[in-house]
């Protein structure tokens, strides 16, 4: 669990390095005439809700993890009820076989996260957050049915 949230921050404290960046050379440029302060105009300006439109494409990439996420967790559980036939490769998992409240809590964990992350992420970002974790989950879940792993409700 503390790989995952180390990993979380890391993912949206990146996200925000260039607007960072951009901010300070700004500030540099006021700071280099002191007889000027920065104008607070310019922020005020500033339209955040266009900044982060979210869109149809961004819609249907969450609905894509959120079908692959709902059939990793359910591959998942099928390897936790079986811990003698298959074990779990999943590095935020603390062992090899997790319990089923363990693999329901991370899931659940995933599932509510993900779109949150999504919707902080500036757009650039969020599609390049979102093909990563679309394709790393999409990876998992073909190699949990390569290898015979079950999806039971």
């Amino acid at each position: 669990m503390k790989k995952l949230l180390f990993t979380l921050l890391f993912l949206c404290s990146s996200a925000f390095a260039d607007q960072s960046t951009e901010n300070a050379s700004v500030y540099s440029q006021h700071l280099a005439d002191k007889n000027s302060l920065p104008e607070i105009e310019s922020v005020n300006e500033f339209n955040f809700r266009e900044y982060y439109k979210w869109t149809d494409a961004d819609t249907n990439r969450e609905y894509a993890f959120l079908a692959l996420n709902f059939i990793d967790w359910r591959q998942t559980t099928y390897i936790a009820k079986h811990p003698h036939e298959y074990g779990e490769s999943n590095p935020f998992f603390s062992t090899s076989h997790p319990s089923e409240s363990e693999v329901n809590w991370f899931f659940a964990s995933t599932t509510i996260m993900h779109p949150l992350i999504s919707m902080a992420l500036t757009p650039e970002y969020r599609k390049y957050w979102q093909y990563f974790t679309i394709t790393f989950t999409g990876l998992a879940v073909a190699n949990n049915a390569r290898l015979g792993i079950k999806i039971e409700f």
